[in-house]
C-alpha cells in the first residue's frame, strides 16, 4: 500500500510541474489588464480569483493542476493514516471495530468543489459525484484490514437534494456505484433548520457527529477506532481517534504558497 501511494505522489508532483508550467510565460505573471482591475479594487481578492492570477488561463488546464495538488496533499494524509491503522492492527481487530467516514469532500466531492475542479461538466446537484480516489482507496485497504465503515453526513435526511430524488436512497446507491462498499450504515443529519444561521448549524452538526458516535459505541456495541473528516468543526483535536483530511480550500491555500509569485506587489487570499 504504502509504496502504490509513494509513486502516486510522486506521479502526482511531476505532473502537476507539467501542467502548471503550461502557458507560463502567460499566466504566471500578472497581466495588465488583471493589475489595473486589481489596483482599481482595493477590496482583498479571494482565494479563487489570486489561484487564478497564478495559473494557467484556460479553465480545464487550471482545473488540473488544482485536482492534482488536492491528490497530492490528500494522498499525504493517507500515507499517514495507513501508518496509525496498520499499528492499530497489530492486536486483534475486534469484530466490531470501526472506521467513520464524512461524506462531501472527504469521500466524495462535493458540487461546489467539482465546480472547480470540473467546470466543463456543469455539475449542480448531489447526483452521482464522483469518488475522491485517494480515499476511495483508503477505505478499501481499511475494509481488507477487517474494519467496519459507517458515514455520518451533514446532509438532511428529510429534503430532497434534486427533482423528485430523496437524499437517503440516492446518497447510499452513489457511495456503492463509485466504490464504497459493504459499510454498515449512513447516517443523516436528522434536524434541518431553516432559522439556523451557518454557524449555529456548523456546531449542531459537530454535536450531532459526536453524540451519534457515542450512541454508535453504546447502543450498538462499535468500537470507533476513527473518524475521519474534512471539516475542523467536526473534529475533536483532544480525542486521537479523530482525523481531518485536507479540505478543498486549505489545498487552494498550499497551492498558493507555492506558486511562484511575480505579481508587481502582494496580493492578500481571503478565502470564502
Amino acid at each position: 500500500m504504502k509504496k502504490y501511494i509513494l509513486s502516486g505522489l510522486l506521479s502526482l508532483v511531476a505532473t502537476t510541474q507539467s501542467f502548471a508550467m503550461e502557458g507560463a510565460g502567460e499566466t504566471l505573471v500578472e497581466t495588465e489588464a488583471q493589475t489595473t482591475i486589481r489596483e482599481a479594487n482595493p477590496a482583498p481578492i479571494t482565494l479563487m480569483e489570486n489561484i487564478q492570477l497564478l495559473l494557467p488561463e484556460d479553465p480545464v488546464i487550471r482545473a488540473k493542476v488544482i485536482k492534482l495538488a488536492y491528490l497530492l496533499y490528500t494522498s499525504e494524509f493517507t500515507m499517514k493514516f495507513i501508518d496509525i491503522l496498520e499499528s492499530l492492527t497489530k492486536e486483534n481487530i475486534d469484530p466490531k471495530s470501526l472506521v467513520v467516514f464524512d461524506i462531501d469532500d472527504t469521500a466524495l466531492y462535493s458540487v461546489s468543489t467539482l465546480q472547480i475542479l470540473s467546470p466543463e461538466a456543469h455539475i449542480t446537484n448531489h447526483l452521482n459525484l464522483p469518488p475522491i480516489e485517494t480515499i476511495l482507496n483508503l477505505y478499501k485497504e481499511i475494509k481488507k484490514l477487517g474494519y467496519k465503515t459507517i458515514f455520518l453526513t451533514a446532509r438532511s435526511e428529510h429534503l430532497l437534494m434534486a427533482g423528485d430524488f430523496a437524499n437517503i436512497p440516492v446518497t447510499e446507491a452513489n457511495l456503492r456505484q463509485v466504490g464504497y462498499e459493504n459499510f454498515e450504515g449512513v447516517y443523516f443529519y436528522p434536524n434541518f433548520l431553516p432559522s439556523a444561521t451557518p454557524i449555529e448549524l456548523a456546531h449542531l452538526i459537530a454535536e450531532w457527529k459526536q453524540e451519534t458516535m457515542l450512541e454508535l459505541e453504546k447502543e450498538q456495541g462499535f468500537k470507533v477506532c476513527a473518524f475521519l473528516d474534512d471539516d475542523g468543526m467536526n473534529i475533536n483535536p483532544a480525542d486521537p481517534r479523530h482525523f481531518k483530511i485536507p479540505g478543498f480550500k486549505e489545498v487552494l491555500l498550499k497551492l498558493l504558497q507555492t506558486l511562484p509569485s511575480k505579481n508587481p506587489s502582494p496580493v492578500t487570499a481571503t478565502p470564502q
